[in-house]
């Protein structure tokens, strides 16, 4: 272990499963406002780490999804009746169903956070830089049903958002002048990404490089 003031290490390895009986979701099919679905599951891996040796310090965490899906039997059974003409609909639908807005609400598969710093002239002085990834926006069974010639009539009501992989830095710069007194510079998307927030509900990407400067007096 570690001595002194502020010094850790530790990490959790967890395991995540969430079931959401009679989700309500806004659809676009014509005529109806709102549908109740009979449930959502999510399920998957979530690891957090840290390391702290008071001169240096890093911060893991990292998520893998292993199953998201919307599920309801009645729903498809409807969907099979005015849109299928070869094949029954499955129950459950990666995301959510075609017209359901759940569609677009996609956690990434995988992300990652990482965050790397230092502690200089008496810790007076903080220097750190954060990495965040994830990866793109997949769903091998909409590409099924919408592939040509095998494309469904209605069954989308227009594309969901998507996002691709994203790897976007930050970095920051913190100076203690004395007990009252901070100065900070802070970067934000460094390599300038041009890219889409996972879960955004509009069609504005993400901000680009942004740098500011700040100073922080207590009395």
């Amino acid at each position: 272990g570690f001595e002194g003031e502020g010094q850790r290490a530790d990490f959790k390895l967890v395991y995540f499963h969430n079931t959401v009986r009679d989700v309500i979701d806004r659809t676009n099919e014509a005529g109806v406002g709102f549908v109740n679905y009979d449930r959502q599951v999510i399920d998957g891996v979530e690891l957090q780490a840290r390391l702290d040796t008071g001169r240096f310090f890093l911060n893991l965490g990292a998520t893998r999804i292993l199953t998201h899906k919307l599920c309801d039997a009645s729903r498809a059974a409807v969907l099979t009746f005015r849109e299928y003409l070869n094949a029954p609909a499955p129950d459950c639908f990666k995301y959510g169903f075609g017209r359901s807005f759940y569609l677009t609400r996609a956690i990434p598969t995988q992300t990652l956070n990482l965050t790397l710093g230092g502690r200089f002239f008496e810790r007076r002085l903080e220097l750190g830089t954060r990495a965040t990834y994830y990866s793109k926006y997949k769903n091998p069974q909409l590409e099924e049903f919408t592939a040509p010639g095998n494309t469904i009539s209605g069954f989308i009501s227009g594309l969901p958002m998507t996002f691709g992989q994203t790897l976007v830095l930050d970095a920051y710069a913190r100076y203690n002048f004395n007990d009252q007194l901070t100065a900070e510079l802070v970067s934000t998307n460094i390599t300038d990404q041009y890219y889409a927030d996972p879960l955004g509900r509009s069609l504005m990407p993400a901000p680009g490089r942004q740098i500011r400067l700040n100073f922080m007096y207590q009395f």
